[in-house]
């Protein structure tokens, strides 16, 4: 294939390449402008092969088009070919096929190279086996993969700094491969959920959910959980003027910033240990909070939520002698034993502050929940759950 003097030949100028074109019989005169990026499109009706870095750094290259014997290109043969979007194969190619611009093999079971001009995000195609090395090209950084894959070269990202892997299914092979090469992956419905989100990774891995972009989605599915090491952040107003209404498959690790509900249309949310405050203030429609955990329930969180009818304290309550309940509503004093009343402070403006709602403990600590807090309603959780445990969610049924 090619050459080490056209392989160079991008470093060291154009005595190079007139050096291959002595050395090479598969040399095309037409290739002098494309490593000028002078050119936007090229077709070459003879050329069965490209060489190392034959186009890199032509940004203004929109689409190649080769001959129907057309056989392979060399290791980064697309680098920087920035305005690059489409492949142009015929129907009567001996070894290649595209759709939408995409290289595949002639049966479509291989995906070769992904144009980068293409976008930052790119589906898979159902049916797709296998990923062929460095299929893929910057900026490209989300990349929804079928079960139907099977194999990925090693080397499938090197070029893709930032990939992130979106798939199905934890059983899928892209799952399994995401987790060994360190790469970010997440659980997505379908690819539109996923995408819609400005998630991130930084150098201090980081995945944080900045704001939702769809306006319209009214579901988003929550990524799962990657490393223990990694942080997971909800930002402030995440979902404010939004239609949101479920965060589907929610972990409990996530930190909340203050505010992270707030404003929003959710209907039920879940507040894990880390969390800051006044996080679901003024969510009108919110009608179920699960709270994780024995932290205290801090000043603000549901004031305003008007539609809220059932707060769920799953792990309230210590069951060693020497404990006392938790979480409390506001900062508690002498191991939880304080019973100042700031649950108005905490629920202002809610329907269960007004006796038209109710809080959910664990059976054996209700009559000492409704002890400290006297103005408020409460029941066994286990009577309500799904399950009959603690860990379920309220059955609609029941409630």
């Amino acid at each position: 294939m090619a050459n080490k003097d056209f392989q160079n030949g991008f470093a060291l100028g154009l005595s190079a390449r007139q050096s291959s074109k002595q050395n090479s019989n598969n040399y095309n005169e037409s290739l002098e402008k494309y490593i000028t990026g002078e050119i936007t499109s090229y077709t070459d009706d003879s050329a069965k092969t490209f060489r190392d870095y034959a186009f890199a750094g032509c940004k203004k290259l929109k689409t190649i088009k080769f001959p129907d014997d057309f056989e392979t290109f060399g290791k980064h043969c697309f680098d920087e070919c920035d305005s690059f979007y489409a492949f142009d194969v015929s129907d009567n190619s001996e070894n290649f096929s595209t759709v939408d611009g995409v290289l595949y093999t002639k049966d479509k079971e291989k995906l070769i190279y992904i144009p980068q001009g293409i976008g930052s995000s790119f589906a898979i195609p159902d049916g797709v086996k296998s990923i062929e090395k460095e299929f893929c090209n910057t900026p490209m950084q989300y990349f929804y993969f079928p079960a139907s894959v099977d194999s990925i070269h090693e080397d499938a990202f090197m070029c893709c700094d930032n990939a992130i892997i979106v798939t199905d299914s934890i059983s899928s092979y892209a799952y399994s491969y995401g987790r060994n090469k360190d790469l970010i992956y997440v659980l997505a419905k379908n690819f539109a959920d996923i995408t819609k989100l400005q998630i991130q990774k930084t150098i201090y891995t980081v995945l944080q959910v900045e704001k939702c972009l769809d306006k319209e989605a009214t579901s988003i599915h929550m990524p799962e959980r990657i490393n223990d090491a990694m942080g997971y952040y909800i930002n402030s107003y995440a979902f404010k003027d939004t239609k949101v209404e479920e965060l589907i498959g929610y972990p409990e690790y996530w930190q909340l910033s203050n505010y992270c509900y707030a404003e929003s249309n959710l209907k039920t949310v879940i507040l894990g240990e880390n969390r800051g405050q006044n996080l679901c203030v003024n969510s009108k429609n919110l009608e179920i909070a699960y709270v994780i955990g024995q932290e205290d329930l801090l000043t603000g969180h549901f004031k305003n939520c008007t539609s809220l009818r059932h707060l769920v304290l799953r792990d309230g309550g210590h069951d060693s002698s020497g404990g006392g309940l938790g979480p409390s509503f506001g900062t508690s004093t002498n191991n939880g034993y304080s019973y100042d009343d700031t649950s108005e402070i905490v629920l202002e403006n809610t329907p269960i502050l007004k006796g038209e709602g109710y809080v959910y403990v664990l059976k054996k600590h209700v009559s000492s929940y409704q002890s400290a807090w006297p103005n408020l309603k409460f029941r066994a959780v286990e009577d309500y759950t799904v399950d009959g445990t603690n860990t379920g969610l309220l059955s609609p049924n029941k409630i």
